[in-house]
């Protein structure tokens, strides 16, 4: 099969039952009126010969868990350029250019604009969330997390939107987490705020740490999860709170990818209300 008409097939699966689900997810709909829809997509990105396959987990606001979202050889790839590069990670925030916390106490890696797998995801990137129509994406992290490292409970929107190199104003609308390297335990991606039902907790991709029946996303290479951070309005929303949970013994180490939305009106800081 040539490579358009595959990717004609990708499109014509994946970002209708997508954009339904985001439908659904702001009328409020819940997982049960969903079921059946799971895992009904087996998602090609034929141009990098590479498939991943989409779980929804749940709808308001959209989660989705993407098995296999990076190869084998792109998780080396970043693996590798990051080893030595390392440096302590810091917390930003509206108005601030990041500042070394307790808070969070990993340790981060900025991927080049330039780099050629970098650019082949952020293509893979933009495919997947086409029904969201993104404006662009912050600079890839890599996010190292050792024994006992951890990212205390916090929200990737800002409060206010951030501006970006070429002075325009714009907030994380999504974020995709994906895990480059999962030879840890403990380490969960923590979602309090996110309710599942029993029977999407399967102990190996999904758990649930507290037995409080949210969402815990189990690091695994290779595998992401998707979620939106804002309301229609552009508000953030208050159920991504999340964290990384401490690490309890190996090393755990993502790669954020943040989508950006930029601000439809022209925005004014708070210092100049």
């Amino acid at each position: 099969m040539n490579t358009v008409c595959c990717l004609n097939r990708f499109r014509k699966l994946l970002f209708p039952v997508l954009g339904v689900l985001y439908s659904f997810a702001l009328l409020g709909h819940s997982n049960a009126e969903l079921s059946g829809i799971d895992n009904v997509i087996d998602a090609k990105d034929e141009p990098f010969k590479h498939e991943y396959t989409p779980r929804i987990l749940h709808t308001d606001p959209l989660f989705v868990h993407l098995h296999n979202f990076l190869s084998s050889s792109e998780t080396s790839h970043f693996l590798n350029i990051s080893a030595d590069s390392f440096s302590r990670s810091q917390v930003v925030g509206t108005g601030t250019n990041g500042s070394i916390s307790a808070w969070r106490t990993s340790d981060t890696y900025f991927v080049d604009y330039e780099d050629p797998i970098a650019q082949r995801v952020a293509d893979r990137v933009f495919q997947f969330l086409d029904f969201l129509d993104p404006d662009g994406l912050e600079p890839l992290q890599v996010v190292r997390y050792k024994s006992a490292q951890a990212f205390r409970t916090h929200f990737d929107w800002f409060n206010d939107p951030v501006k970006d190199t070429q002075g325009r104003y714009y907030n994380r609308v999504a974020t995709i987490f994906v895990y480059l390297d999962g030879n840890c335990t403990g380490g969960e991606t923590y979602f309090p705020g996110v309710k599942l039902q029993p029977s999407m907790i399967d102990g190996e991709t999904i758990n649930d740490p507290f037995n409080r029946s949210a969402l815990g996303v189990v690091p695994v290479a290779g595998n992401a999860v998707f979620w939106i951070n804002e309301h229609p309005d552009g508000t953030g929303h208050r159920k991504t709170a999340h964290s990384g949970l401490p690490v309890k013994d190996g090393t755990k180490v993502g790669l954020n990818i943040w989508l950006k939305r930029f601000t439809s009106l022209p925005y004014v800081p708070p210092e100049q209300r």
